[in-house]
């Protein structure tokens, strides 16, 4: 199991710097997406943990999932997209 806190998702702007988001709730917006789109339970539960802002613990292919769903998203801008896929993945290679 992978231990993950979707509020420490950070987002960067064009020169790489930090940029703040919604007081840092890009959290919900994951969040959001898995509970209203996600093909299969358990990602709904994930959903549901996640939105609370709270570290979870997950499998790597739950956190594959919801990778692409974020990189398949098209309510989030490209910037977003980058910065959730590489949380995910530095995730992953821990």
């Amino acid at each position: 199991m992978i231990k993950v806190n979707f509020k420490e998702v950070k987002l960067f702007d064009i020169e790489g710097k930090i940029i703040p988001y919604e007081k840092n709730e890009i959290h919900k917006r994951i969040a959001e997406l898995l509970y209203f789109n996600s093909k299969k339970l358990d990602l709904v539960q994930v959903g549901m943990e996640i939105n609370k802002g709270i570290e979870i613990e997950t499998r790597e292919d739950e956190l594959n999932e919801i990778k692409e769903m974020v990189v398949d998203a098209l309510n989030f801008p490209s910037h977003i997209k980058k910065s959730i896929k590489e949380f995910i993945e530095s995730k992953i290679k821990k």
